[in-house]
């Protein structure tokens, strides 16, 4: 059987990093903080939700996570 060496790029490869997809339209993200709600903010991205959420809510950036509202 054969097998790629350790680090080498193969087809099955599972851990492979999803396309991000930016748009310049913002649309409306939860933000937590230690999965705990805060509230809801608008941003074309995540890392904008973030930094949103920040200056809204006064808290380090570092603290927060955004997830997309459906």
């Amino acid at each position: 059987m054969y097998r790629a060496s350790p680090g080498a790029p193969h087809g099955d490869d599972r851990m492979t990093k999803r396309p991000c997809v930016v748009s310049s339209n913002p649309v409306t993200w939860d933000t937590y903080r230690a999965a705990k709600w805060l509230g809801s903010v608008e941003g074309a991205s995540a890392q904008e939700a973030v930094e949103a959420a920040a200056k809204e809510f006064k808290i380090d950036a570092r603290q927060l996570i955004a997830v997309r509202r459906s």
